[in-house]
């Protein structure tokens, strides 16, 4: 088993630094080519570029509106994020801290509500938000990641707080805390690791999710980033505008990598937690 062991460690660091130096090469790519025109980079894409092309960026932004798509994946996936934090962290406390009839029930059904693929939920949800005259707006798009991120985010989140002491909860309720101070107050807090891992793996999907914000929306005023580089590049068979088309990717990629590398140490800590003594 040790020999094994020392076998095995080196072989997954040697696959995972290959897997990290093909993605930062791809991101590599996409940033400089960024900054270059269209000419450039039909003659080297792999080559730095002579001068940089600032007005890329402001053609992607400005020319080709992506600035409305930008600023309404912000909205709608900033509100979800709130919304699942709030509601998620309650329920998935109250799962784990307190056995009463029906719990084991509940957690059965979030469990099948993650194996329910989302193809399934289009026609229903359409026919639903169709009556309550939702369309086409980013609320509709909120109520619709809501519903599908709450399952996972449970989830994640039963699993963290089985693995918080439960001799703080007690000792705050001894010093005379309720229920619910004790858990915005104490429990609340202490589980920030397992909030910003989820919070994360729902922000990517959100950020990137394109089915459900064509179906539903049909206006600029209500569409994502997603959706926005799906016509950016469409219009590139027009424009042919490359350099354009680079920098709206860099700018679908940015958000997703900022947020991994500002909270990876809680992202990493608050997956492993929930994994091992959930």
């Amino acid at each position: 088993m040790k020999n094994k062991s020392k076998v095995g460690k080196p072989a997954a660091h040697i696959i995972l630094g290959i897997w990290s130096i093909l993605i930062l090469s791809i991101l590599w790519i996409a940033v400089i080519n960024s900054f270059k025109t269209s000419a450039e980079i039909y003659a080297n894409i792999l080559a730095l570029p002579s001068h940089l092309h600032f007005e890329n960026y402001r053609n992607a932004l400005i020319n080709s509106q992506l600035y409305r798509f930008f600023f309404n994946s912000v909205i709608i996936v900033g509100s979800t994020l709130v919304i699942l934090t709030v509601i998620c962290a309650m329920a998935a406390y109250v799962l784990s801290r307190f056995k009463f009839r029906g719990r084991q029930a509940l957690i059965t059904s979030i469990i099948f509500g993650m194996s329910v693929p989302e193809l399934l939920l289009i026609i229903p949800l359409y026919s639903m938000l169709s009556k309550m005259n939702l369309l086409d707006t980013k609320f509709c798009l909120i109520l619709i990641y809501v519903s599908l991120c709450i399952p996972f985010t449970i989830y994640v989140l039963i699993g963290h707080y089985n693995a918080l002491p439960n001799e703080v909860r007690e000792a705050a309720i001894v010093d005379g805390c309720s229920e619910s101070k004790t858990f915005w107050k104490i429990m609340f807090p202490l589980s920030k690791p397992g909030l910003f891992a989820v919070a994360s793996f729902n922000f990517v999907w959100m950020w990137n999710e394109y089915l459900l914000a064509m179906v539903f929306t049909t206006s600029k005023e209500s569409r994502t980033m997603a959706f926005g580089m799906y016509a950016l590049q469409n219009s590139m068979t027009f424009t042919i505008d490359y350099g354009a088309l680079f920098a709206g990717i860099v700018l679908m990629i940015v958000p997703a990598a900022i947020i991994f590398m500002t909270f990876h140490k809680y992202i990493i800590s608050g997956v492993t937690v929930g994994a091992i003594k959930g």
